[in-house]
C-alpha cells in the first residue's frame, strides 16, 4: 500500500527543527498554541535565501505571538548548550498584521543573582512590527541590542546613500580574503614555498593604521593546510589587513595599511589594490578604524554578539563605507601619524563624521551602544555601564547629559520649553528625574535645577523598588522603569545604573513620553 507523506514545507539545510515547527502546528487547534525552543540560527539570523523564504512564508501563514530569544543568557540556561537558542510562541490561526510580535532578548545582570534568578529589563522587550519580521531579518538582531532608532539608522546605513566596503573592492577589482591556515603538522599538505620569506604579521599584534614593516619575522612553514594559492593577491602590498574579532575594549574594528608584502593568517582579512588607488586605501583604512562599522556590525551580524566572537568575511564586506571621497587629504604619512597619537579616535571622528553625515542624534546611538550596551556585555559586572550614575569627580554629569537630551528631544517634538530636575537620592537604589512642560511665557528658570536629598523620597525609592520588579514565574522577573505624569510635569524614575540613563536612553525615553503626551494630552497643549 502507498504511504501518504504530508506536504513537504520549506526546511532549509533540511533542519528539523523547522521541520518539527512546521508540523507542530497541524496537531494544534485554532485557538491553540505551540511552544517550540528553536537554533536562534535557523530561526531568526541566518539570512541565506532558503532561510529568507522560510521566515517570510512561515511568519505570513501562522501567527507568532511571541519570540524569546535567549543566546545571550544560553549558558546559565542550558550548562551544556554550545548553539544558540530561543522559543517561538504561535498559534495556527492567521496572523493580524494590525498586531505586533512581543520580541524578548533577556540579558544576564551579571550578579549574584543570576545563580537563581532572571530578570529581564523592560528595554529588553520590544513589540515588532508583524510585517517587518517577514521582509527585513536583520530586525531581530537590531532589536537585540538596540531599539527603534537604531534600526531606522541601520537601514540607512544599508540604503542606497552609502557604498559597502565588498561593493569598493568589486568597483576597484581589489582582491580580499582571508589569510592561511596553517593547521596541525598531520594537516599541512599543500605547498606555500611561495610564502616562505615573506614578512608575517600576527594577529594578535597587529597595530592599528600602519605597521613597522621592517620590523615584522619572516615566515617559514612550507607545508600549510590552506596556503590560499588562488588569491595570492592578498598577501601583496598595498594591502589593508583586518582584524576579524573586534577586540575587548576598542570601538573600532582594528585595521592597518601595509606597503610591502606580508604573510597572514585566516583571522585576518586582507584587501589588496594596485599603488594608484593607495589613497583609497588610505580613506578606507581610517573608516574601517571609526565607530560606525563597529556599532553597523554590532547591530547586523549574524555571528558576532550571537553565537560567535568575530564575523564572516562575508559580514566584513557588507560593512557600510562612505560614498564620497574625503575633502581633508588623507595619506600613508596620516595613517602612521594616527598610530602613535593616544588621541586617534577624536581624530578618526573628525575625518569620517561628515563622510558618514550622522546626525547629532544619530552620533549619540554609535557612541552609546559602545561605550555602554558593548561594554556591558564585553565586561560584564565590571563595566561601567553598571557603576551608580553619580560620581565624586563628575557628580551627575551623566544625568544632566541625559536632560540635555531629552530637554532638546521634546521641545522639538512640541515646540514649547521643557525644564527639568535631579532628585539627589542619598542611599537608594533609584534615581528620578522630573520632566516639566513650562507655563507659556515663563522665562528666567534653569533649563536643569537639582534638588536634595530628602529621607522620605529616599525611603519611598527603597520601597518602590521592590515593586518595580514583576514576578512572572517563581525564579523570572521583569525590571520596569516607572513614567509618572502628574498634571505637567512627568517623573522618571529608573534604576541606579549609567546604562539606564544614557543619551540613547533619553531618546528613547523622550519618544514614548511624546506618543504618551499625545495620546493623554493633547487637547490641553
Amino acid at each position: 500500500m502507498k504511504t501518504e507523506h504530508p506536504k513537504r514545507e520549506i526546511a532549509p539545510d533540511n533542519q528539523i527543527s523547522i521541520a518539527f515547527l512546521w508540523r507542530a502546528a497541524e496537531f494544534c487547534e485554532q485557538d491553540g498554541r505551540a511552544c517550540l525552543i528553536m537554533p536562534s540560527k535557523g530561526l531568526l539570523f541566518n539570512r541565506s535565501n532558503p532561510h529568507r523564504v522560510f521566515r517570510k512564508e512561515f511568519f505570513a501563514r501562522y501567527n507568532i505571538k511571541t519570540v524569546i530569544n535567549f543566546s545571550v543568557i544560553r549558558h546559565a540556561l542550558f550548562s551544556k548548550a554550545v548553539d544558540p537558542a530561543t522559543a517561538i510562541i504561535y498559534a495556527p490561526s492567521e496572523p493580524d498584521d494590525t498586531k505586533p510580535i512581543l520580541y524578548c532578548t533577556p540579558k544576564p545582570a551579571h550578579s549574584l543573582v543570576d545563580k537563581w534568578q532572571f530578570v529581564i529589563d523592560s528595554q529588553d522587550i520590544a513589540m515588532l512590527p508583524r510585517s517587518e519580521t517577514r521582509e527585513d531579518d536583520v530586525i531581530w538582531k537590531v532589536a537585540m541590542w538596540g531599539g527603534p532608532r537604531d534600526y531606522a539608522l541601520i537601514k540607512r546605513l544599508m540604503s542606497p546613500a552609502y557604498t559597502t566596503l565588498g561593493q569598493i573592492c568589486k568597483d576597484r577589482q581589489w582582491v580580499n580574503g582571508e589569510g592561511v591556515i596553517v593547521g596541525k603538522e598531520a594537516q599541512r599538505k599543500n605547498d606555500a614555498s611561495w610564502l616562505v620569506g615573506k614578512p608575517y604579521v600576527e594577529a594578535k599584534s597587529l597595530n592599528r593604521f600602519a605597521v613597522n614593516e621592517a620590523a615584522l619575522p619572516l615566515f617559514e612553514i612550507s607545508k600549510l593546510q590552506r596556503p590560499r594559492p588562488d588569491q595570492k593577491a592578498i598577501f601583496s602590498g598595498p594591502h589593508v589587513l583586518l582584524k576579524q574579532s573586534p577586540l575587548t575594549g576598542e570601538s573600532g574594528f582594528r585595521a592597518a595599511l601595509l606597503l610591502g608584502d606580508a604573510v597572514f593568517r585566516h583571522s585576518l582579512i586582507g584587501i589588496n589594490g594596485p599603488v594608484h588607488d593607495l589613497d583609497l586605501l588610505v580613506e578606507c583604512c581610517i573608516a574601517l578604524n571609526s565607530r560606525v562599522p563597529l556599532y553597523f556590525a554590532m547591530m547586523s551580524s549574524r555571528r558576532w554578539l550571537v553565537e560567535r566572537d568575530e564575523l564572516e568575511e562575508a559580514e566584513v564586506m557588507t560593512l557600510p563605507m562612505p560614498k564620497d571621497r574625503s575633502n581633508q587629504p588623507v595619506t600613508v604619512g596620516t595613517l602612521r601619524a594616527l598610530s602613535q597619537d593616544p588621541d586617534w579616535e577624536s581624530k578618526v571622528a573628525a575625518l569620517t563624521e561628515g563622510l558618514f553625515g550622522l546626525t547629532r542624534d544619530e552620533q549619540i546611538l554609535v557612541d552609546d551602544a559602545i561605550n555602554f550596551t558593548l561594554d556591558f556585555f564585553r565586561w560584564k559586572g565590571n563595566s561601567k555601564a553598571v557603576k551608580p550614575t553619580f560620581s565624586q569627580t563628575e557628580g551627575d554629569r551623566l544625568l544632566k547629559e541625559y536632560l540635555d537630551v531629552m530637554i532638546y528631544t521634546l521641545e522639538g517634538s512640541f515646540g514649547k520649553p521643557f525644564t527639568t530636575t535631579i532628585f539627589e537620592h542619598g542611599d537608594s537604589p533609584l534615581r528620578v528625574v522630573a520632566v516639566k512642560l513650562s507655563e507659556t511665557g515663563e522665562s528666567g528658570i534653569p533649563r536643569i535645577t537639582i534638588e536634595g536629598s530628602q529621607p522620605a523620597l529616599d525611603l519611598a525609592l527603597q520601597k518602590a523598588d521592590e515593586f518595580l520588579k514583576e514576578r512572572r514565574l517563581p525564579n523570572v522577573f521583569i525590571q520596569r522603569n516607572v513614567r509618572a505624569y502628574i498634571g505637567k510635569t512627568i517623573y522618571v524614575v529608573k534604576p541606579d545604573q549609567q546604562r539606564y540613563w544614557t543619551r540613547a536612553s533619553a531618546l528613547r525615553d523622550a519618544d514614548e513620553i511624546y506618543v504618551d503626551i499625545m495620546q493623554a494630552w493633547r487637547p490641553s497643549l
